[in-house]
């Protein structure tokens, strides 16, 4: 979530203090506080916070018009390009073979094809999509290119 918010904030030539935190609730918590004025999360997140306005989405990363929260804008509207999406992934080890892989992924696709799995993902503010196995590996290539881009723009280093 630092490298979308580095991305997004980058392109829109906003100026914000990145502050580490140990975990994904800990910014959550600072938010409700009033001790953040903004973070950058995953929708399974904060999807329940929303419905109770408790928080309020200024934006989303999702590609330009596919924003998940109705009445807020897809940065990517205003900025193109910048689109990052978290997701879920299964992997298994490189030596598995071409039928295993393909026989896991028949399941996977219809684990989520049940309407029941669906809403629950739903529920939680994601958006259940399975993929091939070389589908998966083009997007994790993708998300590795175009951080890697923001790393190096931001000149950012491990502390």
């Amino acid at each position: 979530m630092h490298l979308a918010a580095e991305w997004a904030f980058g392109d829109a030539n906003v100026q914000v203090t990145h502050i580490p935190f140990k975990g994904g609730t800990g910014p959550l918590t600072e938010l409700l506080a009033g001790r953040l004025d903004v973070m950058v999360d995953t929708m399974t997140l904060t999807a329940s916070l929303l419905k109770d306005q408790r928080v309020r989405a200024i934006a989303v990363t999702s590609p330009p018009g596919a924003s998940p929260v109705a009445g807020v804008p897809a940065i990517s509207d205003q900025y193109p390009g910048v689109v990052f999406e978290s997701w879920l992934g299964i992997a298994a080890p490189a030596s598995t073979s071409p039928e295993l892989l393909e026989k896991l992924n028949k399941e996977i696709r219809w684990v989520l094809s049940q309407e029941d799995v669906r809403q629950k993902l739903i529920s939680f503010g994601g958006s259940p999509n399975a993929s091939s196995s070389n589908e998966f590996k083009m997007r994790v290539e993708r998300d590795i290119r175009n951080l890697k881009k923001v790393i190096q723009d931001k000149k950012i280093e491990l502390e």
